[in-house]
This record gives structure tokens, C-alpha cells and sequence, in this order.
């Protein structure tokens, strides 16, 4: 299969755009994301996009659908020390539990995900099943957190809520 960046991200924007107009207070939200990417075994430093409409179903839980890419271009293999860079597109689907009330400044969450993993530099897709957890602070629709994220990266974030 040959994806090309370009589209998928015009694909992203379009699919945020629509979104947005039909977003209910409290129900639908859409956040968007960039942050930097630190593999907690191999070596690199990447970065990482990712689009996540989110549809509330209580004060504590919500269903979530991740469109993600991460990059790490220098990264190494933990076990080989063979270069393995990281060149990776998401979509995925599942619930988040909060740990805490949306009165909270901080909300930590764990969240579990399942859907396909498309590895450009492999040039194969598959079907994953990720789980992350981490917190997030929201200052008016600003947002900015950290997540421990499957297979194994820690991401640092800053968004915006639509």
C-alpha cells in the first residue's frame, strides 16, 4: 500500500472540520495534538500528531477515537542496536476511564484502543490493541499533558479542544 503524508493529513483536517460543526457541549469534543516522542527502550526523540473526538458517555468515562502519526527518525533497537526508526499512522477506537472528576484541574486517565497500525517504514498494517495512560491539565480549550502510550513511548502534549 502507498499512503502518502499529504493526504492522510488533509484526510485529518477534513474529518475534524465536519466534526466540529455537529459538536455538542459536554457530549462530542474533538482535541487535537503535537507533542515530542521519547521511546522508553530503544533510543530517539520524534515527535507526535494525533486527532482524538471524544464522546462522553458520563462524568468518568468516554469513548474515544484516536488518528495519530509518531516519528522517531533516529531511533534504535533496545535488544540489537540496529537502527529502527519509528514511522507510524493510527486509527483506533475504544473507551477512557478518568480517574478523577471534571472539576479537577488535572484529570489522569487510562484508556484502552483497538484498531490498525499502519508501520511506513515496513510498509505493513496491522491490527493492535493499545493502551496509554497519563494526565492532562485543560486551561480554558487549551490542553497540555503527558502519556505513557503502547508499544512503548512517552509523550509529551500540547493541544487544543474544539
Amino acid at each position: 500500500m502507498n499512503f502518502n503524508f499529504k493526504s492522510i493529513l488533509i484526510l485529518l483536517v477534513l474529518f475534524t472540520s465536519s466534526l466540529n460543526t455537529t459538536a455538542q457541549k459536554g457530549d462530542l469534543s474533538i482535541s487535537a495534538s503535537l507533542g515530542l516522542n521519547f521511546p522508553i527502550l530503544d533510543n530517539g526523540v520524534g515527535f507526535f500528531v494525533g486527532v482524538n473526538p471524544t464522546y462522553g458517555l458520563s462524568n468518568n468515562f468516554a469513548l474515544e477515537t484516536q488518528f495519530s502519526f509518531g516519528f522517531v527518525p533516529g531511533g534504535e533497537d533496545f535488544l540489537t542496536g540496529e537502527p529502527e526508526p519509528q514511522n507510524n499512522f493510527n486509527a483506533l477506537l475504544g473507551g477512557r476511564l478518568y480517574i478523577l472528576s471534571d472539576e479537577k484541574k488535572v484529570r489522569p486517565y487510562i484508556n484502552l484502543l483497538g484498531g490498525g497500525m499502519y508501520n511506513a517504514d515496513a510498509d505493513y498494517i496491522e491490527v493492535i490493541l493499545g493502551f496509554s495512560t497519563g494526565a492532562f491539565v485543560e486551561i480554558k480549550q487549551f490542553m497540555f499533558g503527558i502519556s505513557a502510550e503502547s508499544p512503548g513511548n512517552i509523550i509529551l502534549k500540547a493541544g487544543f479542544k474544539f
